[in-house]
């Protein structure tokens, strides 16, 4: 059968990305006593997860905005990342519309009444969606609400009249529908919250209302159904993108598991005093896909070491075929990952780098201590490629970070990659620049002094000395040299000897790395950029010359030596 049936039960579930820490050496420190000295080793570690919903914060600090956070829960912790804010308080109905990346809230303005809003991820920037809901004259309350089939549906507030909103292309409304007139036989509601399973049509509602109650209702049925022995009560509800229901008392900040068919919870997580309170949470559940849909995904990463690093991602996809529909392994060839292109909140496509041989996603951004990176990735469903085998497949996308330190040259040596150069350093502070001592007609010294602002901050004298000497009062802690050729020299400033076919004919440039105590005892780490000259002495004709060549016989070559050309400051940082 060829693969071009069109089909509407495929489904994703995107899971946890992995993490992979490791440590790096801290920097030794002086002395000028003789007692023991500890050195201790830095921190690599990053916390990696996949989005699991969204949230409004209940009610900001005076003059503080609201805010709008990604929730990730992973494993048995919960962490809010604030993406964006509100200039309105007492948001409620939160419900997050996936294929166009927008997460509605309703705000109580006029009192009595909700206007609805959006905030737009791939933007940033919130929007009027319809201005004082009213239906028939009637004025609409909205405090639970859930996004699903392309609509936002809620229940008026203190009715149980279910209501879906369609909108415009921009975002905007288009229009309210009563869906359902008294849908539970004329019951008083109060929300709580509305979550919706896209993949059954299923609504699944916690209510505060007298009495309490846990109850579903069928949107394709039109079927409502209170679920007896329930404790998921009073709380708000949403979807993860794993697809499990969870529950959040706001007041107590508890978070739960629940069994969406019993309504009964499982805690497992408390937040710390102090956190925000969330007034209402948005699903982040996956539709079912048709052959040719998109679906974007989003992760965020965290530094939460002590070493800056650079990380990278490597999606891991896998089919599982239904047994009704085919029994077998399903390929990936229909199945295409890529960066999201348009910027969100902490997320720039311009700063990844998609290695599409291995289907890897670099960072090209060094990430500091407590800094936070998202990435947004595209998945697409090829209609060419998928048939019927593929009806009510599930495809589970997993991922790993790795992550390793920025210096010293890891991430090419480990990796093979050359994106962390001097524009991905931290930014220098002030007008640093190298002053040197001296230009050596021989490259067998090195001297030079860095000044910032035009202040000799400290000094540098390299040599063949394995004790590299003092200059203003500065000592030489360590240096990597690793990015020079060993070739120029064991000790990787004298440089003699050299064979002829080792160096590039002409000029070549290197980046150093100092590490460095300036003249008021800050350590300093100090990358310069060098440049080398190559000069050959030469018998022409029984006439000794001085000269670079571009070509020439080796015969011909009595002594070859390195000059410096020039040297540049490329970054200077305070180190630990």
């Amino acid at each position: 059968m060829g693969k071009r049936a069109i089909f509407t039960a495929v489904t994703v579930m995107v899971l946890v990305a992995a993490m992979i820490g490791g440590a790096t050496m801290a920097w030794f420190t002086d002395s000028d006593t003789s007692e023991p000295v500890t050195f201790t080793a830095g921190t690599l570690l990053v916390e990696a997860g996949t989005v699991s919903f969204y949230g409004v914060e209940a009610e900001s600090s005076p003059g503080e905005k609201n805010g709008i956070y990604e929730i990730l829960a992973k494993d048995d912790k919960v962490t809010y990342n604030q993406i964006g804010t509100s200039q309105f308080k007492d948001l409620n109905g939160a419900a997050f519309d996936r294929k166009n990346q927008r997460l509605y809230y309703a705000n109580e303005k006029p009192k009595g009444q909700s206007s609805l809003y959006f905030y737009d991820l791939k933007t940033g920037v919130e929007t009027l969606a319809g201005g004082n809901l009213v239906y028939e004259d009637k004025k609409q309350l909205v405090w639970g609400a859930t996004f699903g089939m392309g609509g936002y549906w809620y229940v008026d507030k203190g009715t149980d009249d279910l209501y879906r909103v369609s909108f415009k292309e921009d975002g905007t409304v288009a229009g309210i529908e009563l869906y359902h007139e008294n849908f539970t036989g004329d019951k008083n509601l109060q929300f709580g919250d509305l979550a919706m399973d896209m993949r059954e049509g299923i609504i699944y509602a916690s209510t505060y209302s007298n009495p309490l109650e846990y109850f579903t209702y069928n949107i394709h049925t039109r079927e409502y159904s209170k679920v007896g022995g329930a404790n998921a009560l009073n709380l708000q509800l949403a979807f993860g993108a794993d697809g499990i229901l969870y529950g959040h008392n706001t007041a107590k900040r508890t978070w739960h598991r629940i069994d969406k068919d019993t309504g009964l919870k499982t805690d497992f997580y408390t937040m710390p005093a102090g956190t925000v309170l969330l007034s209402d949470l948005a699903s982040n559940v996956q539709n079912n896909w048709n052959p040719g849909d998109s679906d974007k995904v989003r992760y965020v990463f965290e530094n939460k070491g002590t070493k800056r690093m650079v990380l990278r991602f490597t999606p891991e996809l896998g089919w599982e075929a239904n047994p009704d529909f085919y029994e077998g392994s399903l390929d990936l060839e229909n199945i295409t990952v890529s960066l999201c292109n348009t910027a969100q909140p902490n997320f720039n496509p311009e700063d990844w780098h998609h290695d599409r041989e291995n289907n890897i996603f670099y960072y090209s951004k060094i990430l500091a201590p407590g800094e936070i990176v998202a990435l947004c990735l595209n998945v697409h469903l090829d209609g060419e490629g998928t048939g019927n085998d593929y009806q009510s497949a599930t495809l589970t996308m997993n991922g790993a970070v790795e992550a390793i330190q920025a210096t010293h040259g890891a991430p090419k040596q480990a990796w093979g990659v050359d994106f962390y150069e001097e524009g991905t350093e931290e930014p220098t502070t002030g007008n640093w620049e190298v002053e040197l001592t001296s230009i050596p007609p021989i490259l067998n010294t090195l001297s030079f002094t860095i000044k910032e602002d035009g202040v000799p901050k400290c000094g540098i004298w390299l040599e063949e000395d394995p004790d590299h000497k003092l200059l203003n009062n500065s000592h030489v802690l360590s240096y990597d040299f690793e990015s020079v050729p060993s070739v120029l020299g064991v000790a990787a400033v004298h440089y003699h000897n050299l064979e002829t076919d080792l160096l590039p004919w002409g000029t070549t440039s290197q980046d150093v790395v100092f590490r460095v105590v300036d003249n008021e005892g800050a350590r300093l780490e100090v990358k310069v950029k060098i440049w080398f000259k190559l000069i050959y002495e030469v018998d022409k004709a029984g006439v000794g010359e001085r000269q670079l060549l571009t070509s020439t016989d080796s015969n011909d070559i009595e002594s070859e030596n390195v000059v410096i050309e020039d040297i540049k400051v490329v970054s200077v940082r305070e180190v630990n």
